[in-house]
């Protein structure tokens, strides 16, 4: 058994007297992260468990010890970092969940006062049916038992979701069965945010399945981020609050330089409708913190003993920033990069200072010395960009400004798998024109033939008026089918037209996937909508002429005298007019054109794969027919 040294144990005091300060915020956290997928083709994460830590490490300083539950599996690594953590922790399960949630609602309604609660999820996640979820150790934690199981439970004054899974957009805008796919800003009036108008919400956007860590980080790049802004790498203003627009704007800022779509992380936030200048975190009663003066800019990277990075921030010239430091680390390594016109091929010196006491202490009042170990950042050089820009008032304002001048049109979650499934459908749709012009033949020659049939049995009647009726009859009913036959077999060339128009756009990045995907859906929507429309038109028309030509002949062997000859001729009516109505009934009810086709099929479930069928069999206008339509 060791003995601290007298310097040593006297500074584990101080920490642990810092560690629980009189004056703690008024708050309680749920923690769940879980490096596991229940999809044995998905990798598991590395880091899932630290963040869960680092989360639980920054809320216990914030509230004080006891108000933060933690959910997860701490690996054997992260068990050697966090011991206290490690021994704390609970499995990331269904049961633990709702054991935790019945605590932290006992000691909510024993305060007997309005609360702050964050809950915070980090994981696997994905979208089934519109429904998002996140993975738990034993089962889908999904949208519904976010607000069933945990928000309708806790009674917060405010509660501050934080989300890093892929697809977390869905938890808050579950789309409903075969109704829009992607979330857009009409959504929000049916968001979970707008039922509930206490709860906030940062998350990460990612579509594409993954989600990123980076080693070096020992963390998820999104959850790092939110950990340094929180830390008060975000707090332009300096009034120890950070806000959910100044979260965001230094996610955003961050993440800027990293040149591939794929890679850079995306942020949806928003604060609590209820009080939209609201604090996602207050930093009142931290005792360890670190100023950076406002004049320069600077670039730092703080590490706790261990070397585990704590947060990173590149501070604005002109922006003055207050950092709470970790606790219970006994030491703080600051890494500061600082430009050297002296240094080879004009490579960033890096400057070292360490704070080993626990009170506030200024950044330029610690003596500063060369680097004691080598920074390298060889390792995943796509995520080298971050916290390249520097961010303060100025960078806040300008994020602001943008999005005042060019609001987002939110449209999250369309991976690259999602446009691959759109052009499928499209293709499908469009594969079937052949077909469907042929149909339209079909109509239009059928038609013609009835009213020719018409016309010329018209001609053996006795009477002037009655083979005048039978002639426009004829007329009637031919134009009627030539009409609908025509439309029918112009349709395709729409079809053609938005194939090629979505097949010439660009799908390089996110936000140009999304509007491609989004305008095109709209428009696929809308020309099936308007082919039902002409099929709908068509099929009146061919059963009105049909209809005039039935009565017609009913009326002629009704009023035509005994021993008058006039079978034929009604007959004929009566026969063009039954199958007129009949084409119109089959054209109306039965003859979808492919893209109809395809376009319910993707309706019915766009987020699930396949779905597309590749040949199809259905019953084809006229008496008798059968259309067959699909790709071979």
């Amino acid at each position: 058994m060791s003995l601290l040294s007298p310097p040593k144990l006297l500074l584990a005091v101080s920490l642990l007297a810092a560690a629980a300060p009189a004056s703690a915020a008024d708050g309680y956290a749920l923690v769940v992260t879980n490096n596991r997928s229940l999809d044995p083709a998905r990798p598991d994460l590395q880091y899932a468990d630290d963040d869960g830590v680092k989360y639980a490490e920054l809320f216990s300083e914030v509230y004080g010890e006891g108000r933060v539950v933690l959910l997860t599996r701490v690996d054997e690594e992260t068990a050697r970092l966090y011991p206290r953590w490690a021994k704390a922790a609970r499995a990331p399960t269904a049961a633990a969940l709702d054991q935790a949630v019945a605590e932290l609602k006992g000691k909510l309604e024993a305060a007997g006062r309005a609360s702050e609660l964050h809950v915070v999820f980090a994981g696997h996640g994905d979208i089934d049916h519109g429904m998002g979820y996140v993975e738990l150790a034993d089962g889908r934690l999904t949208a519904r038992d976010l607000e069933a199981r945990i928000i309708q439970k806790l009674p917060a004054r405010r509660l501050h979701l934080i989300l890093d899974s892929c697809n977390s957009y869905f938890m808050l805008n579950p789309r409903k069965p075969g109704g829009q796919r992607w979330a857009t800003a009409a959504d929000e009036s049916q968001s979970l945010l707008r039922r509930y108008p206490h709860v906030g919400a940062v998350i990460s956007t990612s579509a594409e399945a993954v989600t990123y860590e980076w080693s070096d980080l020992q963390s998820g790049i999104f959850s790092y981020e939110v950990r340094s802004g929180l830390r008060g790498a975000a707090d332009t203003d300096g009034d120890g609050k950070i806000s959910y627009p100044e979260l965001a704007a230094f996610i955003s800022v961050a993440n800027r330089p990293v040149v591939n779509d794929l890679y850079r992380p995306k942020v949806f936030s928003a604060a609590p409708l209820a009080d939209a200048r609201a604090a996602i975190l207050t930093l009142d009663g931290t005792a360890r913190t670190l100023t950076l003066p406002a004049g320069g800019q600077r670039r730092l990277t703080l590490r706790d003993e261990n070397g585990v990075r704590v947060l990173d921030l590149n501070k604005e010239d002109q922006t003055e920033v207050t950092l709470a430091l970790p606790r219970g680390a006994e030491e703080i390594g600051i890494y500061e990069q600082v430009e050297s016109a002296d240094a080879e091929k004009g490579r960033p010196t890096v400057r070292y200072r360490s704070i080993d006491g626990p009170g506030p202490v200024v950044l330029d009042d610690l003596p500063a010395s060369p680097s004691p170990i080598a920074i390298r950042g060889t390792e995943a050089p796509v995520f080298r960009g971050l916290f390249r820009e520097p961010y303060g008032k100025d960078a806040y304002a300008r994020v602001q400004a943008d999005l005042a001048r060019t609001p987002p049109a939110l449209p999250f979650g369309v991976s690259t798998k999602d446009a691959e499934r759109l052009r499928t459908h499209l293709e499908t749709g469009t594969s079937g024109a052949p077909g469907q012009q042929a149909t339209g033949v079909l109509i239009a020659s059928g038609g013609v033939l009835a009213g020719a049939t018409v016309w010329g049995l018209s001609g053996q009647l006795e009477s002037p008026d009655a083979r005048m009726l039978g002639q426009v009859l004829g007329a009637t009913g031919a134009g009627s089918a030539v009409v609908a036959g025509v439309v029918t077999a112009i349709i395709p060339a729409g079809q053609e037209r938005l194939f090629a128009e979505y097949a010439a756009q660009d799908l390089s990045t996110e936000e140009a996937r999304a509007r491609a995907v989004l305008g095109v859906e709209a428009k696929f929507e809308s020309q099936v909508q308007g082919e039902r429309q002409a099929r709908a038109i068509g099929g009146w028309l061919l059963i009105g002429a049909g209809t005039a030509q039935a009565v017609a002949g009913t009326y002629v062997l009704a009023t035509t005298p005994q021993g008058t000859d006039v079978k034929p001729a009604a007959v004929a009516y009566l026969g063009a007019g039954a199958f007129g109505i009949l084409e119109g009934l089959v054209l109306m009810q039965f003859s979808r054109s492919p893209l109809e086709k395809a376009w319910d099929l993707y309706v019915a479930d766009p987020s699930s794969p396949g779905g597309v069928r590749m040949v199809e069999l259905g019953p084809g206008p006229g008496l008798v027919g059968v259309s067959v339509n699909g790709r071979f």
